[in-house]
């Protein structure tokens, strides 16, 4: 289509310089041909940058598609492991308020098989519930460890339970 109106250019543009002389007539007829080789190298060569930048695009919306499905599957597991997360925080807080529960149903019984000793070197973070156990508390005053020494379950250089150990278990 460009090669016809370049044509039917190149023929008006003679036809209305005939009147001139033959030498002007093909010079300028060769002006016209080598501008219109010009213009259709310079589209040849936008045609080929088309095209390039045409690929450029696929690939750009190809690897796109691609990030956008990696950010949804991450996003995914994000909110896969917030929710384990939460249930690990209750599972954990559950099992804080048993080994409160627990510690407190040990007191007890060291109380009633008569650990209750109280040391003059009690002090109020650490109370002394018998030989070779204390209890210690936490900043709010409840207990929160119970430490035994080992030597009040097993009687020295022994394998078998002591007395008042075995009263406990």
């Amino acid at each position: 289509m460009k090669k016809i109106i370049a044509i039917v250019a190149i023929l008006m543009f003679a036809f209305a310089i005939s009147g001139c002389q033959q030498k002007d007539k093909d010079a300028k007829i060769n002006d016209l041909e080598v501008r219109v080789s010009n213009l259709q190298t310079s589209i040849r060569d936008l045609k080929m940058e088309n095209e390039r930048l045409a690929s450029e695009l696929k690939t750009a919306k190809a690897r796109n598609n691609r990030d956008e499905a990696l950010i949804a599957n991450l996003e995914k597991r994000i909110e896969e492991l917030l929710k384990t997360i939460k249930e690990r925080e209750a599972m954990l807080a559950n099992l804080y308020k048993q080994a409160r529960v627990d510690i407190d149903k040990l007191v007890e019984e060291l109380r009633s098989a008569g650990f209750e000793k109280p040391a003059a070197t009690d002090t109020e973070q650490t109370k002394r519930i018998g030989d070779g156990i204390t209890l210690e508390k936490g900043a709010d005053g409840k207990p929160t460890k119970l430490v035994i020494a080992g030597r009040v379950l097993f009687p020295s250089g022994e394998y078998k339970l002591s007395s008042p150990a075995r009263r406990l278990f």
